[in-house]
C-alpha cells in the first residue's frame, strides 16, 4: 500500500512559554467550532519544550510512502529521493512502526494479516520505503508527517481499529505536530503544537501558495533556543476570520527574526515575495521555507530570476482530502 503523506503551512506562530520542569497540562483534539478551552485529557509535558500558538494548514507538496511485507527479513527503511541530514536518532517513519508494535502488544490488539490471511498476536515485520520530495530542516513538518502516515497506514493495512483518538495519543509520542497530520483540515495548534482546534479558513480557497525552500537546514532546538516566550500579541482564532489582505500585519511568526538574523538570505526570500506581489508572506515553522500567498503568482519564468537554485512549489490552498492519500494499487516503490 503506498501513502502520501503531506506537508504543512504555519500561518503565524507565537511562542508563548517554556516547560523548565516536567509538568501535567490538558491536551487533545475537539471537533467544534469553539475557542479552545481547559479540560482536556491529562498529558505529560516534557521540560526543555516550548508552549505555542500556531495557526497550522494542510499543503499538497507530499512525500511518498510504502510498506510492504519483510518475510522473515526484520523490519528495514530505505529513504530515496531527498536526502535526511544525519542526526543520530532512528527515523520517525522506525520509531512509529515500533511505538505501535508495542501498543499492539501491551493491549492484545489483533492484528490481521493481509498477506496471509491469518489472525496474529504481533504486528508482522516489513520494509518501509520512503521517497523524500518534503525538503527536511524547512518547517514543512515532512518528519511528523512521515510519522503519522506510517501509524495510518499501518493501522489500516492490518486493520487494527485503532480509532483517531487513539492514534493521536500515539502521535503525541513521536513529535509536538505530528497529531496534525491525521486530520486533514486547518488546525488552531496550542500547547507544544499538539492541542488541536478545528478552523475554517474558506478566505483561503483564492488563493495560490507560493512555497520557497533554500538550501538551508534550520535546526529547530537553535531557532526556539533564541526566543524569549512572550505572551501572544493578538487572537490567532480572531485573526483567522479576517480577511487574508489584513494578514501581513496581524499574523507574526516569532522565530522569523531569530532566524533572519543567523540567515539573512531567509529575510531576502520574503522580501522578494512581497515585492512580488503576495499579500501575506512568512516562514513556515522554524524554516527555511517560505511561503507567500497569491491571488495570482508570478509566471514561472519570473520565479526562476527571482529565486535561482531554490526549490519552488506553486500550491492551490484548497484543503484536500485524505481518500486521495491511501492508493493500493499505485505504482510502489521497491520495484
Amino acid at each position: 500500500m503506498v501513502v502520501f503523506p503531506h506537508a504543512k503551512l504555519n500561518l503565524g506562530l507565537h511562542v508563548t512559554g517554556r516547560y523548565n520542569r516536567d509538568q501535567s497540562e490538558a491536551t487533545g483534539c475537539t471537533t467544534t467550532d469553539a475557542p479552545p478551552e481547559a479540560g482536556h485529557e491529562q498529558h505529560m509535558r516534557k521540560a526543555g519544550y516550548h508552549e505555542i500558538e500556531s495557526i497550522m494548514i494542510p499543503l499538497g507538496v507530499k512525500d511518498i510512502l510504502e510498506v510492504v511485507p519483510a518475510s522473515n527479513q526484520p523490519t528495514t527503511l530505505r529513504v530515496s529521493g531527498l536526502q535526511i541530514p544525519a542526526n543520530g536518532k532512528i527515523n520517525l517513519c522506525l520509531q512509529a512502526y515500533e511505538l505501535l508494535r508495542q501498543e499492539v502488544k501491551t493491549k492484545n490488539i489483533p492484528v490481521n494479516n493481509p498477506w496471509t490471511g491469518y489472525p496474529e498476536t504481533s504486528l508482522p515485520n516489513v520494509r518501509i520505503f520512503l521517497h523524500k520530495i518534503i525538503p527536511a530542516g524547512s518547517g514543512l513538518g515532512g518528519g511528523s508527517s512521515n510519522a503519522g502516515f506510517t501509524l495510518m497506514l499501518l493501522n489500516k493495512m492490518f486493520d487494527l481499529g485503532m480509532s483517531v483518538q487513539h492514534l493521536d495519543n500515539l502521535c503525541k509520542k513521536l513529535g509536538s505536530d505530528c497529531p496534525f497530520f491525521l486530520y486533514d483540515q486547518p488546525m488552531l495548534a496550542t500547547g507544544r503544537g499538539e492541542i488541536l482546534q478545528p478552523l475554517q479558513l474558506p478566505q483561503l480557497k483564492k488563493y495560490t501558495a507560493l512555497v520557497i525552500a533554500p538550501p538551508i537546514h534550520v535546526s529547530t532546538k537553535t531557532a526556539y533556543s533564541l526566543v524569549k516566550p512572550k505572551p501572544a500579541g493578538k487572537n490567532l482564532w480572531e485573526i483567522s476570520k479576517q480577511n487574508v489582505e489584513t494578514w501581513q500585519q496581524d499574523l507574526v511568526n516569532d522565530l522569523e527574526e531569530p532566524v533572519f538574523r543567523l540567515y539573512p538570505e531567509i529575510r531576502q526570500i520574503k522580501e522578494k515575495l512581497l515585492a512580488s506581489g503576495a499579500v501575506c508572506a512568512s516562514m513556515s515553522g522554524s524554516g527555511s521555507a517560505l511561503y507567500g500567498l497569491f491571488r495570482t503568482a508570478p509566471p514561472e519564468k519570473d520565479l526562476q530570476i527571482l529565486f535561482p537554485g531554490y526549490r519552488i512549489d506553486k500550491v492551490k490552498t484548497d484543503v484536500f482530502q485524505k481518500s486521495l492519500f491511501l492508493c493500493p494499487s499505485a505504482v510502489p516503490l521497491h520495484q
